[in-house]
């Protein structure tokens, strides 16, 4: 039947075959061409996979034990029965292709899922392994979460900047000696609220000197809300 259906298309339409599959062959990311699956009612409950590229089998987390091609997707990607149908609740009326995060428990990697427009009962789906860039964000947020506690915890004040001396974070502590809180303080650029007016240039060379590496400690006069002015 394919053969019958291919000598009936001209020299260009066999060259546009040949230029897409070459393409789906040689894209780096794991690509399934797939078909999808209805109960009864007409619910969408899985689809099937027709074809998959070389890619797929380097990149995508798949049973190993059962065949690919013509398997049903909750069994190939050990998927549970709700999931699939929230997948495709959230899918169906898409107006445009769709990306989502993806958790596989059979090796526990991370994927990014992209896929097309359902378009005459089938649709295609690219995967992306982004497991190891989610080790590295889990890596960041602890450290970030970490310096959070140790700021929040220090009993003195405490402000981190920007290399534009702009104010990013600040403890409980500056907040308590400024008068000023958190809301007030965060986003602030110098001069900062607690920068008395004939302090500016002082404290501000004191700020970029320590921003470029120097290790000096100074005496500077700071300014609470109410316009008291203490030394820090």
């Amino acid at each position: 039947m394919i053969e019958s259906a291919l000598n009936q298309l001209d020299d260009s339409q066999l060259e546009n075959i040949e230029y897409f599959s070459i393409i789906f062959k040689t894209l780096s990311e794991g690509v399934t061409l797939n078909e999808m699956v209805y109960n009864e009612k007409g619910e969408i409950v899985d689809h099937k996979i027709l074809a998959v590229n070389d890619a797929f089998y380097k990149v995508a987390d798949y049973n190993k034990e059962i065949p690919v091609i013509g398997s049903l997707a909750s069994k190939l990607y050990g998927l549970e029965e709700e999931a699939t149908k929230l997948f495709w609740d959230h899918h169906k009326a898409a107006i445009a292709p769709v990306k989502v995060e993806f958790f596989s428990k059979l090796s526990n990697k991370y994927f990014i899922i992209s896929t097309s427009l359902i378009v005459n009962n089938r649709f295609v789906a690219s995967f992306f392994d982004i497991t190891e860039r989610k080790k590295i964000e889990e890596k960041i947020s602890a450290v970030n979460d970490f310096s959070a506690s140790l700021i929040s915890s220090m009993q003195f004040g405490f402000t981190v900047v920007d290399l534009n001396i702009a104010i990013i974070d600040v403890n409980l502590a500056m907040c308590t000696m400024t008068g000023f809180t958190r809301e007030e303080l965060i986003g602030q650029k110098a001069p900062h609220p607690f920068w008395p007016p004939e302090e500016y240039d002082t404290i501000r060379e004191a700020f970029i000197n320590t921003l470029n590496g120097g290790l000096e400690n100074y005496e500077l006069t700071f300014m609470r809300k109410n316009g008291e002015r203490f030394y820090v």
